[in-house]
Protein backbone atom coordinates (compact mmCIF):
# COMPACT_ATOMS: atom_id res chain seq x y z
CA UNK A 1 0.00 0.00 0.00
CA UNK A 2 2.99 2.27 0.61
CA UNK A 3 4.19 2.44 -3.01
CA UNK A 4 0.65 2.47 -4.34
CA UNK A 5 -0.23 5.23 -1.91
CA UNK A 6 2.79 7.27 -3.02
CA UNK A 7 1.71 6.90 -6.66
CA UNK A 8 -1.82 8.05 -5.81
CA UNK A 9 -0.41 11.03 -3.94
CA UNK A 10 1.74 12.00 -6.94
CA UNK A 11 -1.21 11.61 -9.33
CA UNK A 12 -3.39 13.71 -7.04
CA UNK A 13 -0.66 16.33 -6.78
CA UNK A 14 -0.20 16.46 -10.55
CA UNK A 15 -3.98 16.64 -11.03
CA UNK A 16 -4.16 19.51 -8.59
CA UNK A 17 -1.39 21.38 -10.40
CA UNK A 18 -3.00 20.78 -13.81
CA UNK A 19 -6.40 21.82 -12.48
CA UNK A 20 -4.92 24.95 -11.00
CA UNK A 21 -3.13 25.72 -14.25
CA UNK A 22 -6.35 25.28 -16.25
CA UNK A 23 -8.21 27.57 -13.86
CA UNK A 24 -5.44 30.14 -14.09
CA UNK A 25 -5.44 29.90 -17.89
CA UNK A 26 -9.23 30.38 -18.05
CA UNK A 27 -8.92 33.39 -15.72
CA UNK A 28 -6.16 34.81 -17.92
CA UNK A 29 -8.17 34.28 -21.11
CA UNK A 30 -11.22 35.91 -19.55
CA UNK A 31 -9.23 38.89 -18.33
CA UNK A 32 -7.38 39.14 -21.64
CA UNK A 33 -10.68 39.12 -23.53
CA UNK A 34 -12.06 41.77 -21.17
CA UNK A 35 -9.03 43.98 -21.82
CA UNK A 36 -9.40 43.60 -25.60
CA UNK A 37 -13.15 44.25 -25.28
CA UNK A 38 -12.60 47.47 -23.32
CA UNK A 39 -9.74 48.51 -25.64
CA UNK A 40 -11.98 48.16 -28.70
CA UNK A 41 -14.76 50.05 -26.89
CA UNK A 42 -12.45 52.98 -26.14
CA UNK A 43 -10.94 53.09 -29.63
CA UNK A 44 -14.28 53.63 -31.41
CA UNK A 45 -16.97 56.28 -31.18
CA UNK A 46 -19.98 54.63 -32.76
CA UNK A 47 -19.15 51.92 -35.36
CA UNK A 48 -18.14 48.59 -33.77
CA UNK A 49 -16.90 45.24 -35.12
CA UNK A 50 -19.41 42.39 -35.00
CA UNK A 51 -17.02 40.40 -32.77
CA UNK A 52 -17.24 43.22 -30.21
CA UNK A 53 -21.02 43.43 -30.52
CA UNK A 54 -21.21 39.64 -29.98
CA UNK A 55 -19.44 40.04 -26.63
CA UNK A 56 -21.59 43.02 -25.74
CA UNK A 57 -24.76 41.01 -26.35
CA UNK A 58 -23.37 38.13 -24.28
CA UNK A 59 -22.47 40.47 -21.40
CA UNK A 60 -25.81 42.28 -21.28
CA UNK A 61 -28.55 39.91 -22.49
CA UNK A 62 -29.18 38.49 -19.02
CA UNK A 63 -28.11 41.53 -17.01
CA UNK A 64 -30.89 43.26 -15.01
CA UNK A 65 -31.85 46.61 -16.49
CA UNK A 66 -31.16 49.75 -14.46
CA UNK A 67 -34.15 51.30 -12.73
CA UNK A 68 -36.14 53.94 -14.59
CA UNK A 69 -37.88 56.84 -12.88
CA UNK A 70 -41.22 56.11 -14.54
CA UNK A 71 -41.02 52.58 -15.99
CA UNK A 72 -40.31 49.38 -14.08
CA UNK A 73 -38.49 47.47 -16.81
CA UNK A 74 -38.60 44.18 -14.91
CA UNK A 75 -42.41 44.11 -14.87
CA UNK A 76 -42.36 43.27 -18.57
CA UNK A 77 -40.92 39.84 -17.73
CA UNK A 78 -42.01 39.28 -14.13
CA UNK A 79 -45.34 38.87 -12.28
CA UNK A 80 -46.78 36.95 -15.23
CA UNK A 81 -48.38 40.09 -16.69
CA UNK A 82 -47.42 39.08 -20.25
CA UNK A 83 -46.33 35.48 -19.71
CA UNK A 84 -47.93 34.21 -22.92
CA UNK A 85 -46.68 37.06 -25.11
CA UNK A 86 -42.99 37.17 -24.16
CA UNK A 87 -40.55 36.47 -27.00
CA UNK A 88 -38.23 33.53 -26.24
CA UNK A 89 -34.88 33.12 -27.99
CA UNK A 90 -32.04 30.61 -27.80
CA UNK A 91 -28.64 32.28 -27.98
CA UNK A 92 -25.40 30.41 -28.65
CA UNK A 93 -22.13 31.98 -27.57
CA UNK A 94 -19.39 29.56 -28.57
CA UNK A 95 -20.41 26.24 -27.01
CA UNK A 96 -22.71 27.95 -24.50
CA UNK A 97 -26.42 27.81 -25.46
CA UNK A 98 -28.94 29.58 -23.25
CA UNK A 99 -32.60 30.57 -23.50
CA UNK A 100 -33.65 34.14 -22.83
CA UNK A 101 -36.86 36.11 -22.61
CA UNK A 102 -37.13 39.32 -24.61
CA UNK A 103 -39.82 41.89 -23.62
CA UNK A 104 -41.63 41.92 -26.97
CA UNK A 105 -44.64 40.22 -28.53
CA UNK A 106 -44.13 39.30 -32.18
CA UNK A 107 -46.91 40.35 -34.57
CA UNK A 108 -45.23 40.07 -38.00
CA UNK A 109 -41.90 38.46 -38.89
CA UNK A 110 -40.96 39.95 -42.27
CA UNK A 111 -38.14 37.44 -42.63
CA UNK A 112 -40.58 34.54 -42.46
CA UNK A 113 -43.19 36.36 -44.56
CA UNK A 114 -41.50 39.01 -46.73
CA UNK A 115 -44.77 39.65 -48.59
CA UNK A 116 -46.63 40.70 -45.44
CA UNK A 117 -48.14 44.17 -45.65
CA UNK A 118 -50.35 46.30 -43.42
CA UNK A 119 -52.99 48.28 -45.30
CA UNK A 120 -54.16 51.57 -43.79
CA UNK A 121 -57.91 52.01 -43.37
CA UNK A 122 -59.15 54.60 -45.91
CA UNK A 123 -55.47 55.45 -46.65
CA UNK A 124 -55.63 58.30 -44.17
CA UNK A 125 -55.52 59.25 -40.49
CA UNK A 126 -58.83 58.38 -38.81
CA UNK A 127 -59.34 61.31 -36.47
CA UNK A 128 -57.49 62.08 -33.27
CA UNK A 129 -56.86 60.07 -30.12
CA UNK A 130 -59.18 61.18 -27.33
CA UNK A 131 -58.04 60.15 -23.88
CA UNK A 132 -60.59 59.23 -21.24
CA UNK A 133 -61.14 62.40 -19.10
CA UNK A 134 -60.59 60.52 -15.84
CA UNK A 135 -57.35 58.94 -17.12
CA UNK A 136 -56.15 62.36 -18.28
CA UNK A 137 -56.80 63.81 -14.84
CA UNK A 138 -55.13 60.82 -13.14
CA UNK A 139 -51.99 61.18 -15.29
CA UNK A 140 -51.53 64.94 -14.85
CA UNK A 141 -49.13 64.35 -11.95
CA UNK A 142 -47.06 61.83 -13.93
CA UNK A 143 -46.81 64.21 -16.89
CA UNK A 144 -45.67 67.10 -14.67
CA UNK A 145 -43.08 64.91 -12.94
CA UNK A 146 -41.77 63.73 -16.31
CA UNK A 147 -41.43 67.31 -17.58
CA UNK A 148 -39.53 68.34 -14.45
CA UNK A 149 -37.02 65.55 -15.01
CA UNK A 150 -36.87 66.12 -18.80
CA UNK A 151 -37.71 69.85 -19.22
CA UNK A 152 -36.71 69.96 -22.91
CA UNK A 153 -39.53 67.57 -23.88
CA UNK A 154 -41.82 69.05 -26.53
CA UNK A 155 -45.37 68.05 -27.42
CA UNK A 156 -44.83 67.16 -31.08
CA UNK A 157 -47.18 65.23 -33.40
CA UNK A 158 -47.20 61.43 -33.24
CA UNK A 159 -49.20 58.63 -34.86
CA UNK A 160 -50.93 55.87 -32.92
CA UNK A 161 -52.23 52.47 -33.96
CA UNK A 162 -55.87 52.24 -32.87
CA UNK A 163 -56.45 48.73 -34.22
CA UNK A 164 -54.64 45.93 -36.04
CA UNK A 165 -56.25 42.81 -37.55
CA UNK A 166 -55.25 40.06 -39.95
CA UNK A 167 -57.13 40.25 -43.25
CA UNK A 168 -55.60 37.41 -45.28
CA UNK A 169 -52.55 35.14 -45.57
CA UNK A 170 -50.08 38.03 -45.76
CA UNK A 171 -52.42 40.99 -45.46
CA UNK A 172 -53.28 43.02 -42.37
CA UNK A 173 -55.34 46.13 -41.77
CA UNK A 174 -54.91 48.93 -39.27
CA UNK A 175 -56.65 52.11 -38.18
CA UNK A 176 -54.28 55.00 -37.45
CA UNK A 177 -54.95 58.15 -35.46
CA UNK A 178 -53.14 61.39 -34.73
CA UNK A 179 -51.82 61.85 -31.20
CA UNK A 180 -49.27 63.99 -29.38
CA UNK A 181 -46.01 63.17 -27.62
CA UNK A 182 -47.59 64.16 -24.28
CA UNK A 183 -50.27 61.49 -24.88
CA UNK A 184 -47.42 59.00 -25.07
CA UNK A 185 -45.77 60.44 -21.96
CA UNK A 186 -49.00 60.17 -19.94
CA UNK A 187 -49.41 56.47 -20.79
CA UNK A 188 -46.64 54.40 -22.42
CA UNK A 189 -43.74 56.40 -20.90
CA UNK A 190 -45.00 56.75 -17.30
CA UNK A 191 -47.11 53.61 -17.05
CA UNK A 192 -45.65 52.49 -13.68
CA UNK A 193 -46.03 55.86 -11.92
CA UNK A 194 -48.82 55.42 -9.28
CA UNK A 195 -51.71 57.88 -9.51
CA UNK A 196 -54.29 56.70 -6.94
CA UNK A 197 -54.20 54.03 -4.24
CA UNK A 198 -51.21 52.44 -5.96
CA UNK A 199 -53.01 52.15 -9.31
CA UNK A 200 -50.90 52.57 -12.43
CA UNK A 201 -51.65 52.82 -16.14
CA UNK A 202 -50.00 49.43 -16.66
CA UNK A 203 -52.26 47.75 -14.08
CA UNK A 204 -55.34 49.50 -15.44
CA UNK A 205 -54.55 48.30 -18.98
CA UNK A 206 -53.64 44.67 -18.26
CA UNK A 207 -55.19 41.96 -20.37
CA UNK A 208 -56.17 38.49 -19.14
CA UNK A 209 -54.34 35.17 -18.87
CA UNK A 210 -50.89 36.64 -19.45
CA UNK A 211 -51.74 38.48 -22.67
CA UNK A 212 -51.69 42.10 -23.76
CA UNK A 213 -54.99 43.77 -24.45
CA UNK A 214 -55.91 44.09 -28.10
CA UNK A 215 -54.88 47.51 -29.43
CA UNK A 216 -58.55 48.37 -30.05
CA UNK A 217 -59.26 47.90 -26.31
CA UNK A 218 -56.16 49.57 -24.86
CA UNK A 219 -56.44 52.89 -22.97
CA UNK A 220 -52.87 53.86 -23.87
CA UNK A 221 -51.70 56.18 -26.63
CA UNK A 222 -49.76 53.32 -28.28
CA UNK A 223 -47.85 55.62 -30.61
CA UNK A 224 -45.83 53.87 -33.31
CA UNK A 225 -42.07 53.73 -32.89
CA UNK A 226 -39.33 52.73 -35.34
CA UNK A 227 -35.86 51.34 -34.67
CA UNK A 228 -33.09 50.38 -37.09
CA UNK A 229 -29.72 48.68 -36.75
CA UNK A 230 -27.23 50.47 -38.99
CA UNK A 231 -24.73 48.06 -40.56
CA UNK A 232 -21.72 48.70 -42.81
CA UNK A 233 -19.82 45.95 -44.62
CA UNK A 234 -16.09 46.39 -45.20
CA UNK A 235 -13.27 44.29 -46.66
CA UNK A 236 -11.86 42.82 -43.45
CA UNK A 237 -10.31 39.36 -43.91
CA UNK A 238 -11.84 38.13 -40.66
CA UNK A 239 -15.53 37.46 -41.38
CA UNK A 240 -16.40 38.35 -37.77
CA UNK A 241 -15.03 41.85 -38.30
CA UNK A 242 -16.42 42.35 -41.80
CA UNK A 243 -19.55 44.00 -40.39
CA UNK A 244 -19.64 47.23 -38.41
CA UNK A 245 -22.62 48.14 -36.23
CA UNK A 246 -23.68 51.58 -35.05
CA UNK A 247 -24.12 51.93 -31.26
CA UNK A 248 -24.21 55.05 -29.14
CA UNK A 249 -25.17 55.76 -25.48
CA UNK A 250 -28.48 57.61 -25.15
CA UNK A 251 -28.61 60.83 -23.17
CA UNK A 252 -30.43 61.09 -19.87
CA UNK A 253 -32.79 63.62 -21.48
CA UNK A 254 -34.28 61.08 -23.91
CA UNK A 255 -37.76 59.79 -23.20
CA UNK A 256 -36.83 56.16 -22.46
CA UNK A 257 -33.84 53.78 -22.18
CA UNK A 258 -31.59 56.56 -20.93
CA UNK A 259 -27.90 55.81 -20.26
CA UNK A 260 -28.13 52.66 -22.40
CA UNK A 261 -26.61 51.90 -25.78
CA UNK A 262 -29.09 52.78 -28.50
CA UNK A 263 -29.32 52.78 -32.26
CA UNK A 264 -31.33 54.73 -34.83
CA UNK A 265 -34.86 55.14 -33.46
CA UNK A 266 -37.74 57.54 -33.07
CA UNK A 267 -41.46 58.15 -32.86
CA UNK A 268 -43.45 58.21 -36.11
CA UNK A 269 -45.18 61.41 -37.24
CA UNK A 270 -48.38 61.37 -39.35
CA UNK A 271 -48.61 62.92 -42.83
CA UNK A 272 -49.17 66.69 -42.65
CA UNK A 273 -52.50 66.50 -44.49
CA UNK A 274 -53.49 63.16 -42.94
CA UNK A 275 -53.46 61.29 -46.27
CA UNK A 276 -51.03 58.49 -47.18
CA UNK A 277 -49.54 58.30 -50.67
CA UNK A 278 -47.89 54.96 -49.86
CA UNK A 279 -49.59 51.63 -50.60
CA UNK A 280 -48.86 50.19 -47.16
CA UNK A 281 -47.83 51.20 -43.65
CA UNK A 282 -44.43 49.54 -44.20
CA UNK A 283 -43.70 51.82 -47.17
CA UNK A 284 -44.53 54.90 -45.09
CA UNK A 285 -42.44 53.70 -42.15
CA UNK A 286 -39.40 53.02 -44.33
CA UNK A 287 -39.60 56.66 -45.40
CA UNK A 288 -39.86 57.66 -41.73
CA UNK A 289 -36.88 55.58 -40.60
CA UNK A 290 -34.83 57.02 -43.46
CA UNK A 291 -35.72 60.53 -42.22
CA UNK A 292 -34.78 59.55 -38.67
CA UNK A 293 -31.51 58.02 -39.89
CA UNK A 294 -30.48 61.17 -41.73
CA UNK A 295 -31.46 63.41 -38.81
CA UNK A 296 -29.48 61.40 -36.26
CA UNK A 297 -26.40 60.56 -38.36
CA UNK A 298 -26.03 63.32 -40.93
CA UNK A 299 -25.42 60.58 -43.53
CA UNK A 300 -27.46 62.49 -46.14
CA UNK A 301 -24.87 65.27 -45.98
CA UNK A 302 -22.13 62.71 -46.60
CA UNK A 303 -24.03 61.47 -49.67
CA UNK A 304 -24.46 64.99 -51.02
CA UNK A 305 -20.81 65.94 -50.45
CA UNK A 306 -19.66 62.82 -52.31
CA UNK A 307 -22.26 62.96 -55.12
CA UNK A 308 -23.77 59.63 -54.07
CA UNK A 309 -27.36 58.58 -54.68
CA UNK A 310 -29.70 57.75 -51.79
CA UNK A 311 -30.11 54.35 -53.44
CA UNK A 312 -26.88 53.21 -51.76
CA UNK A 313 -28.79 53.32 -48.44
CA UNK A 314 -30.71 50.04 -48.26
CA UNK A 315 -33.56 49.62 -45.76
CA UNK A 316 -35.00 46.22 -44.88
CA UNK A 317 -38.05 45.61 -42.63
CA UNK A 318 -37.39 42.95 -39.99
CA UNK A 319 -40.41 42.74 -37.69
CA UNK A 320 -43.48 44.38 -36.22
CA UNK A 321 -43.76 43.84 -32.47
CA UNK A 322 -45.47 45.21 -29.40
CA UNK A 323 -43.12 46.24 -26.64
CA UNK A 324 -44.05 44.85 -23.22
CA UNK A 325 -41.76 47.27 -21.37
CA UNK A 326 -43.98 50.14 -22.49
CA UNK A 327 -47.26 48.26 -22.14
CA UNK A 328 -47.71 46.99 -25.70
CA UNK A 329 -46.50 50.02 -27.67
CA UNK A 330 -46.25 49.18 -31.43
CA UNK A 331 -42.62 49.02 -32.61
CA UNK A 332 -41.28 48.35 -36.10
CA UNK A 333 -37.72 47.09 -36.55
CA UNK A 334 -35.49 47.60 -39.59
CA UNK A 335 -31.92 47.12 -40.76
CA UNK A 336 -30.12 49.90 -42.62
CA UNK A 337 -27.14 48.92 -44.77
CA UNK A 338 -24.75 51.50 -46.19
CA UNK A 339 -21.38 51.34 -47.94
CA UNK A 340 -18.37 51.34 -45.66
CA UNK A 341 -17.22 54.81 -44.60
CA UNK A 342 -14.34 55.31 -42.10
CA UNK A 343 -15.51 56.43 -38.69
CA UNK A 344 -13.23 59.49 -38.77
CA UNK A 345 -15.03 60.65 -41.93
CA UNK A 346 -18.51 60.04 -40.53
CA UNK A 347 -17.67 61.74 -37.26
CA UNK A 348 -17.82 65.29 -38.65
CA UNK A 349 -21.27 64.67 -40.15
CA UNK A 350 -22.50 63.15 -36.93
CA UNK A 351 -21.30 66.18 -34.96
CA UNK A 352 -23.35 68.61 -37.05
CA UNK A 353 -26.46 66.43 -36.89
CA UNK A 354 -28.92 68.16 -34.57
CA UNK A 355 -30.81 65.02 -33.58
CA UNK A 356 -27.55 63.13 -33.10
CA UNK A 357 -26.37 65.67 -30.55
CA UNK A 358 -29.75 65.71 -28.82
CA UNK A 359 -30.16 61.93 -28.76
CA UNK A 360 -26.69 60.64 -27.87
CA UNK A 361 -23.78 61.46 -25.57
CA UNK A 362 -20.56 63.05 -26.82
CA UNK A 363 -17.49 61.17 -28.07
CA UNK A 364 -15.65 61.64 -24.77
CA UNK A 365 -18.54 60.31 -22.69
CA UNK A 366 -18.94 57.40 -25.10
CA UNK A 367 -15.30 56.35 -24.87
CA UNK A 368 -14.85 56.31 -21.12
CA UNK A 369 -18.17 55.03 -19.82
CA UNK A 370 -19.43 51.46 -20.22
CA UNK A 371 -23.09 50.98 -21.10
CA UNK A 372 -25.40 48.04 -21.60
CA UNK A 373 -27.80 47.56 -24.50
CA UNK A 374 -31.36 48.82 -24.24
CA UNK A 375 -34.10 46.17 -24.71
CA UNK A 376 -35.03 47.84 -27.98
CA UNK A 377 -31.47 47.72 -29.34
CA UNK A 378 -30.94 44.17 -28.08
CA UNK A 379 -34.08 43.00 -29.89
CA UNK A 380 -33.13 44.88 -33.05
CA UNK A 381 -29.67 43.25 -33.03
CA UNK A 382 -31.15 39.76 -32.54
CA UNK A 383 -33.45 40.32 -35.54
CA UNK A 384 -30.59 41.69 -37.65
CA UNK A 385 -28.35 38.76 -36.68
CA UNK A 386 -31.04 36.31 -37.81
CA UNK A 387 -31.35 38.11 -41.12
CA UNK A 388 -27.59 38.14 -41.72
CA UNK A 389 -27.25 34.47 -40.76
CA UNK A 390 -30.03 33.45 -43.16
CA UNK A 391 -28.61 35.45 -46.05
CA UNK A 392 -24.92 34.77 -45.30
CA UNK A 393 -23.73 37.95 -47.02
CA UNK A 394 -25.39 41.35 -47.23
CA UNK A 395 -24.48 41.43 -50.94
CA UNK A 396 -27.04 38.71 -51.59
CA UNK A 397 -29.96 40.40 -49.84
CA UNK A 398 -32.86 41.65 -51.93
CA UNK A 399 -34.11 44.84 -50.29
CA UNK A 400 -36.91 45.49 -52.73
Amino acid sequence: MGVFGDILAVVASVGSVVGGACTAFRWYRRKHDDVLYFKHYCEHNFMYFKSFVDKLVYKTISRPLPDSRFINYDLALKNGFYANDVMKVDARFGSDVQSYQIPYKSEIDYQADPQARILIEDSRISGRFTMDPQLKADTDVALNKFLKVKPNTTDGPTMRMKSFVKDGDSTYRCVLQAASYFDQVRTNLTLDEPFSLGETVRIADLGTEGHLKDLSESIMANTIGVSAVWVMECDEKDKNDRLRFFLRPRRGTTGVFTDMLGTISGVVEPPVDGAFEEASLEDYLMKEIRREFYQESGFNRYLADNSLSEEVVKICPLAFMRELTRGGKPQFFFMIVTPYVPERVLSKYFKISYNGKEEFYSDMRSRFMMYGLSPETMTNLILAYRYIQRNQRLDYVDFS
